[in-house]
């Protein structure tokens, strides 16, 4: 007996069978270049999350400074203290943790699309500064930025740049962002409006020391220069008097060389120093650091080079601190007033 297929109205069971094979297969067609457009996107995406991440180490940056969410990252890092979220902007943010001794400043910038951690200095971070770099402006923070003194500061051609404040409640904190300038060396320095910190005021809080040492005593005088004005003005006349007489048109060449093996039974020096202002200097290539102005003298009455003055700047306005990461110094021959031998004389 001859088996017979089974049929219906719309067809048979092999004419079914055949259309539903030929959707599967359309069907199939369909999903797999959707599928393979997914797998490709996500390999792409994966392997630009590589190529940044890369990008950033071989930058000077680690793993450990990538976030996501830099709110999170110093709610670890600074557990247990009062947190306060500072300026912010689409690059940049800042976080402030009070404990009971300090404010330490936590400082994420955004690069290539990724938060990274830039502050505070640590053995990952080479940012000692606290300046960090925007697109299209710098933004400090460092130890000046927590003086409360300071209201704002000035370049060298006396553009003013007000910083954002932010309210801690014991002090107040500022971020300076400052505009790139990608030809020059700019300084801007730190102003009191108030004027309570000056030029004059920086002198007067500056230092003096006598120093004598005869066959092993050692004898020493120290106070600051308005307290040596005020109480012994005749000193401090005596010390502008030999200061002013720098012979600056003959520099002693190799400048004080000691030598050890002579013996220095008897040695006779004024020591003169004070500061200048505080300043942050931007320069070509995005650097920039926070460095303070200074000016010393070394007068030599007796030793090895009696007569001669020592003198130190530390100046970046005129040049970098890349160039001259010591200042500059010189050493002159002077004039020392007979009345100075009498004083030490008399100590």
């Amino acid at each position: 007996m001859k088996t017979k297929i089974l049929s219906s109205a719309e067809g048979s069971v092999e004419d079914v069978s055949e259309g539903y094979s030929e959707e599967s297969k359309e069907k199939y067609m369909v999903k797999s270049p959707i599928k393979k457009v997914g797998y490709f996107l996500v390999r792409v995406v994966v392997g630009i999350a590589i190529v940044l991440v890369v990008n950033l180490i071989f930058r000077g940056n680690f793993l450990s400074a990538i976030t996501l969410d830099p709110a999170s990252k110093v709610e670890k890092l600074a557990a247990g203290s009062k947190i306060t979220k500072g300026f912010a902007n689409d690059e940049f943010r800042i976080y402030y943790a009070e404990t009971t001794d300090e404010i330490i400043s936590y400082v994420f910038i955004k690069k290539l699309g990724i938060w990274l951690q830039e502050y505070p200095f640590d053995r990952y971070n080479k940012n000692i500064s606290g300046i960090s770099f925007g697109r299209n402006h710098a933004y400090y923070y460092g130890n000046f930025a927590l003086n409360d003194e300071y209201d704002l500061v000035v370049d060298d051609r006396g553009n003013k740049i007000y910083p954002n404040i932010t309210n801690l409640g014991s002090k107040k904190a500022a971020v300076y962002q400052i505009p790139l300038n990608s030809k020059d060396k700019i300084s801007y320095c730190f102003v009191d409006s108030e004027n309570v910190v000056n030029k004059e005021k920086l002198f007067l809080d500056g230092k003096v020391k006598f120093y004598k040492y005869v066959n092993g005593n050692t004898t020493e005088y120290c106070s600051t220069i308005g307290e040596l004005k005020e109480e012994k003005g005749y000193l401090w006349t005596l010390i502008e008097k030999c200061i002013e007489s720098t012979d600056e048109s003959h520099e002693i060449p190799d400048g004080r060389v000691y030598k050890s093996g002579v013996p220095g039974d008897t040695i006779w020096k004024i020591y003169v120093s004070y500061n200048t202002g505080d300043f942050i200097n931007l320069e070509p290539g995005r650097k920039g650091y926070d460095w303070t102005g200074s000016v010393s003298f070394n007068i030599e009455l007796k030793g090895q080079h009696p007569g001669t003055i020592g003198m130190y700047w530390r100046d970046y306005t005129e040049f970098s601190l890349y160039d001259k990461i010591s200042g500059e110094s010189a050493v002159y021959n002077v004039v020392i007033p007979e009345e100075l031998y009498k004083y030490f004389e008399e100590i």
